[in-house]
């Protein structure tokens, strides 16, 4: 018995009866992270995976509790979203502990998605037509899913998030931890993120903008679409009552952003993308937010873009080093060539009055 096996003996036999192992059909989806589980062929497919190391109990507790709430406000509105509900371990723990690493066993999200660091393409040529207009279906569809979970209303104290970002630690700290091993210079952006960084501060402080369930990291990669139309929507680890605001910016760059150019684009926006997405988006959110984001002074939504901008940036630089270590040479040059475009970005967006203009007007804010 290899010492794979073994280990995923294990931490199935938390879930399974003993009776059930051998019964089991294991896919290895990233070797020694992800694993998909299916107890029969008429089944249902579970993911297994090893959490990051700083997940804590608590914060999959309330991640569970969540997904429970929304599933069971789905079922009420029969709304087909799937979602990575966690299972219970014999402990009646929603996580089990191995080898000091906390594995959970959840309800797999089936469906298409795109990688987020490579999405989008200025080519013109004819094969790529089929693609785009693929992918111009799926960003519209995303941002209808993702107003319907800033839409979401949780009667008061019926979820406890206590996940709360602190951007000055998420930005400023990370950035300057990445700044000495980084080959782009980040001194000058350094200014603009903390110039965002105090707006949002002073927001929050006064409590000018509302708080509503957001996902947190909304991308390609975490949006799921089956042929038949069914949406799902995974990785909910920075789920928190937070700005709208910055959630809809995030994702937008996100879904359709021009940094996956490099430093070749004069725009932040991919205009067919942006234009799908948000007219998905605009189209299913409720009337409270769409006029709070009106109620909005341009110095928010320049902060929170900056702000958004400035964490894909550190995602890219914190994953240029684990790509070192790999020695992975293509997806090295790629990240390489978005650390250049989203510092563009950045510069476009702080130094550039018609590009923060752009920005506003194409989000429908004025």
């Amino acid at each position: 018995m290899t010492i794979e096996k073994l280990r995923l003996d294990t931490i199935c036999g938390a879930y399974f009866n003993k009776s059930d192992l051998k019964k089991l059909k294991i896919t290895t989806i990233k070797e020694d992270e992800r694993y998909l589980v299916q107890n029969s062929d008429a089944g249902p497919v579970l993911m297994l995976g090893c959490e990051e190391i700083s997940r804590k109990k608590s914060s999959i507790e309330q991640e569970h509790d969540l997904l429970q709430t929304l599933h069971g406000r789905n079922k009420e509105k029969q709304d087909q979203l799937s979602l990575p509900l966690l299972q219970h371990s014999k402990n009646d723990e929603p996580w089990f502990l191995f080898q000091e690493r906390l594995w959970t066993m959840r309800c797999y999200v089936p469906g298409s998605f795109f990688d987020w660091r490579s999405v989008v393409s200025k080519t013109a040529e004819a094969e790529e037509a089929k693609e785009n207009d693929r992918y111009k279906s799926f960003c519209q569809r995303a941002g209808e899913e993702l107003a319907r979970l800033h839409s979401f209303s949780i009667a008061g104290g019926a979820l406890n998030l206590s996940l709360r970002v602190d951007y000055r630690e998420a930005c400023l700290n990370r950035l300057a931890m990445q700044s000495t091993n980084s080959s782009i210079s980040l001194n000058k952006i350094e200014r603009y993120i903390d110039a965002a960084v105090r707006h949002q501060e002073k927001l929050s402080s006064e409590k000018k903008l509302p708080a509503v369930l957001i996902h947190g990291d909304f991308h390609p990669g975490n949006f799921r679409l089956t042929e038949q139309g069914a949406a799902g929507i995974i990785d909910w680890d920075f789920s928190r009552f937070d700005s709208p605001l910055f959630d809809l910016l995030y994702a937008l760059f996100m879904f359709a952003g021009c940094f996956r150019l490099g430093k070749t684009s004069e725009s932040l926006l991919d205009k067919n993308y942006s234009e799908a997405f948000l007219g998905g988006y605009f189209a299913a959110i409720n009337a409270d937010i769409r006029q709070s984001y009106r109620q909005c002074q341009s110095g928010d939504e320049r902060a929170f873009a900056v702000l958004a901008l400035a964490l894909i940036l550190i995602f890219e630089l914190e994953f240029e080093s684990k790509l070192e270590r790999k020695k992975k040479t293509f997806e090295l040059a790629q990240s390489k060539n978005n650390q250049d475009g989203l510092v563009k970005s950045l510069e476009l967006l702080a130094l550039d009055q018609e590009a923060g203009e752009n920005l506003i007007r194409a989000c429908d804010f004025s």
